[in-house]
């Protein structure tokens, strides 16, 4: 499959100074952030774990995810259509999951007893206390970041594998994306082309 989707201005508009592009990506994780964690905290309320240590575990998260989100490198990703659809379907496919009971709970749920049981182990004598509290929610949360990357290096490759080079020759011979407004690289892969010399009008 080809890849014609132009290149995306995440600049536009409302988001052009910093403060507008730190507090739209705050309020973006804090619901992606916040619907993710629906199923741990569904779980959670069969022990006695401390719920302001999962809050901040889940606040911890969502300014990392704030930063790393609204840094320049992140965004200058985001323009390569393959990254941005991954990340869309990605987080989309996350989010959709938490939300369908049981299909939440069987993810979050093996992740969360490791998480619990190294919990046990470090803080044996409050196992479920606001330290003990916060280090399981942090690690659970660092085990499905894990998952959610590997299910979109997936999606990412799949997409890169159905590539095709059109007869056209106007698409990058690597990923399949369209060079057509492209000088010199592909923006999606990277791979340096030469452009064909433009032939000359039969009269």
């Amino acid at each position: 499959m080809t890849e014609p989707t132009p290149l995306v201005d995440d600049d536009q508009g409302w988001r052009d100074s910093p403060a507008q592009l730190y507090a739209y990506h705050l309020i973006l994780w804090t619901i992606v952030c916040s619907t993710m964690a629906i199923p741990s905290l569904m779980l959670a309320q069969s022990g006695d774990y401390d719920g302001w240590a999962m809050g901040l575990g889940i606040c911890i998260f969502i300014v990392i995810f704030t930063i790393v989100g609204a840094s320049d490198f992140v965004r200058q990703l985001m323009r390569r259509p393959f990254v941005r659809t991954t990340c869309y379907i990605g987080f989309a496919a996350r989010m959709v999951i938490s939300l369908i009971f049981p299909m939440g709970m069987l993810v979050d749920v093996w992740t969360g007893a490791v998480s619990a049981a190294v919990g046990e182990i470090v803080f044996h004598k409050d196992p479920t206390g606001f330290a003990a509290t916060l280090v399981i929610t942090l690690m659970q949360g660092v085990w499905l970041t894990m998952l959610l990357g590997a299910f979109m290096a997936l999606v990412y490759a799949w997409q890169r594998s159905g590539a095709t080079d059109p007869p056209d020759g106007q698409f990058c011979l690597k990923c399949g994306y369209d060079l057509r407004a492209s000088h010199g690289q592909c923006p999606e892969c990277g791979k340096r082309f030469h452009a064909p010399r433009a032939r000359r009008p039969v009269m």
